[in-house]
């Protein structure tokens, strides 16, 4: 960041009044560029569904038609719609127990495929466990949950400019980062070097997190789960008025009072006495429901005025009430001015909140927040007081 942004003239570039804000640096340990759909397959997933299955003489018939599970079906197509015919797969974890007709069996099998469609998996079976001549096996009667492996390579062909980020901790999560859509992030890898732009932030039903990009394509797939890779997160501000405040930057938490044993405790979205970390640069919100019976406050002390401390209060700090449901919603945009530790409680009853981290870096000002220039703004919920 060049010398003029950091004494408050920024860059312009053209018609559009913003700079690059450096958000800092995440190392990562599991990423993973993604080159084809069925990079987003975990090879030889557990499957939770039980297909029906049909045999005659060495032909076997394992049918996921019926199952309901996305991930299940999405396994079994990228598996077998590029699985060359007379590759092998195993079919294992079969067993079956009809009560009724008393007649149970591992179906457990060496197979090698014969042809796929439509979730319709049609092989030739070299071995099964034990079967006689009943043919077929409904999946309600299997009383473990049949699963398929294979050393086959994936190859469905489509391309995604898309990444993988295989999470070890919160300190290696793009969520946890407050990575979000329109930052910018650097990479310097054997394959992908350059700038990329954040188009989607999801999480998977693994507990994933996939990372869509526009802009730059991915050009080469790259592996580096178990690499330590460092990640250079920047984002665009806006300096025009014309441009509000980004809404991906926002965080709501709803603050409550609970009671335990006779005393009551803050509670911020269900969890008494939460320890918060705040992301300088990110909007909070805090709804106080039970306000003014409670009022949240902020200290540099544990227990503020009640521990000697003092109520704390800077810029980017913001209250607005709701006088209709005598409800106050607290804006804190955590910034450069504050520590790094604070804390928050209530002015009246003692020991009822918890400890706040602050990280990161932002230079307040530099982005709209809220509407400022009078004393006071009213709107519709109330007064905003500033």
């Amino acid at each position: 960041m060049s010398s003029n942004l950091i004494t408050g003239y920024p860059r312009s570039y053209g018609s559009t009044d913003f700079f690059i804000e450096d958000l800092g640096t995440a190392a990562f340990y599991g990423l993973e560029f993604i080159d084809t759909a069925e990079d987003l397959i975990i090879p030889n997933q557990n499957i939770s569904c039980r297909p029906n299955v049909l045999i005659r003489g060495i032909t076997m018939v394992i049918d996921y038609t019926n199952c309901g599970v996305g991930r299940d079906r999405d396994y079994i197509d990228a598996t077998f719609t590029g699985m060359t015919s007379g590759y092998g797969f195993t079919f294992s974890n079969a067993f079956y127990d009809d009560a009724v007709n008393r007649y149970s069996a591992n179906l457990s099998a060496s197979c090698t495929l014969n042809n796929y469609a439509d979730y319709k998996i049609v092989a030739n079976s070299t071995t099964i466990g034990s079967t006689t001549e009943t043919n077929y096996y409904p999946s309600r009667n299997f009383e473990t949950v049949p699963q398929i492996s294979t050393l086959a390579g994936l190859t469905t062909g489509a391309t995604a400019n898309e990444l993988i980020n295989y999470t070890t901790s919160r300190s290696t999560s793009f969520v946890s980062n407050n990575f979000v859509v329109g930052d910018y992030v650097d990479f310097s890898t054997t394959n992908n070097n350059g700038r990329f732009v954040i188009k989607g932030v999801t999480v998977d039903g693994w507990g994933r997190e996939l990372i869509t990009f526009s802009g730059t394509p991915i050009t080469t797939p790259e592996d580096l789960r178990g690499l330590r890779v460092v990640v250079d997160h920047k984002r665009k501000v806006f300096l025009s008025t014309s441009n509000p405040y980004n809404v991906n930057d926002i965080v709501v938490h709803n603050v409550d009072v609970k009671a335990v044993g006779g005393k009551n405790y803050f509670s911020i979205d269900g969890t008494i006495q939460s320890d918060l970390v705040l992301t300088r640069g990110v909007m909070y919100i805090f709804v106080e429901n039970n306000y003014p019976d409670a009022t949240l406050t902020f200290s540099t002390t544990a227990d503020g005025t009640h521990q000697g401390g003092s109520s704390y209060a800077t810029v980017g700090m913001y209250t607005l009430l709701d006088t209709s449901l005598n409800r106050r919603l607290y804006f804190f945009v955590p910034n450069n001015n504050n520590p790094q530790q604070l804390y928050y409680y209530d002015p009246t009853t003692s020991g009822m909140g918890a400890g706040i981290k602050v990280a990161g870096s932002y230079a307040y000002g530099s982005a709209p927040t809220l509407a400022a220039g009078t004393a006071t703004t009213t709107s519709t919920l109330g007064t905003s007081t500033y």
